[in-house]
């Protein structure tokens, strides 16, 4: 059984030609949660992907929307390559495309608003806790104005590269897992990250393995936190209890915005 999905990637500045019309290093697809599937993209997923998409002999076709039509094309990828947790490729616009320049002036200025949206079919495979993506067929890389999967852009940036342990524990744990369930998959999944904390705490660092590490943190509220913990599944009142117990500073400003006289409403 086969499953349609889409994986979208969004826009952010890198090398541009725009006298050639190539846009070079995209995003194609970016390991971690494809949201709005409750699916995961692995390692595995992002060389299914490559393999299917290099099946095209030249290039992978872009389209403005999922909807457009053949006039909708706008270009083609090309020389698809895996960089750390990223799939990348090389976007040549179409000479004649009504879209080009518009292309062209999205990605050299406001390229954080926009992006590729893939879409692909193939099985889900269950690891542990977590279902995860598998590509055995692969249809077209879609421009979209709300990216979701791949939070560095259209082109790759360092940002989720050389992720420590902790930090890829805490936002397994924030898409649902266990804190033991996290812990087993990033072993498993992330060998040189868990070396590199081996050998930190090998020399003194004294390192708690835990949600209080996810990468989101600082824009999270007590609130949203707890909604999160429903929304993967846990009681209304089994989401405050971890809130409370794993973000403590969050409680307090919880409490501190309550006695103001700020209304807040938990689910």
């Amino acid at each position: 059984m086969s499953n349609k999905i889409t994986v979208k990637a969004m826009l952010s500045p890198a090398k541009i030609d725009a006298g050639r019309g190539i846009i070079y290093g995209v995003s194609v697809i970016t390991s971690g949660t494809a949201k709005g599937h409750g699916v995961q993209v692995d390692a595995m997923t992002l060389e299914q992907v490559k393999a299917c998409a290099e099946t095209y002999a030249r290039g992978l076709k872009v389209k403005m929307t999922h909807q457009g039509d053949a006039g909708d094309i706008v270009g083609f990828l090309t020389d698809f390559r895996i960089a750390g947790c990223k799939l990348l490729a090389d976007l040549t616009l179409l000479k004649t495309s009504r879209f080009r320049d518009y292309v062209l002036e999205v990605a050299e200025t406001i390229p954080d608003t926009i992006g590729l949206s893939i879409a692909f079919s193939g099985p889900t495979e269950t690891i542990g806790e977590l279902r995860f993506a598998r590509c055995t067929e692969i249809y077209s890389a879609d421009l979209v104005s709300e990216p979701a999967a791949n939070p560095t852009g259209l082109f790759a940036t360092r940002k989720t590269d050389g992720a420590r342990f902790e930090r890829l524990v805490a936002d397994c744990i924030a898409s649902g897992l266990s804190d033991a369930g996290a812990i087993r998959y990033c072993v498993k999944r992330y060998g040189e990250a868990y070396r590199d904390y081996l050998a930190r705490v090998a020399h003194g660092e004294v390192i708690t393995l835990g949600a209080s590490h996810r990468s989101d943190i600082d824009k999270q509220t007590f609130e949203s936190l707890v909604r999160e913990g429903v929304k993967n599944r846990r009681t209304l009142a089994d989401s405050i209890n971890y809130v409370v117990q794993t973000y403590p500073q969050k409680h307090d400003e919880y409490l501190k915005r309550v006695q103001a006289g700020e209304i807040i409403k938990l689910s």
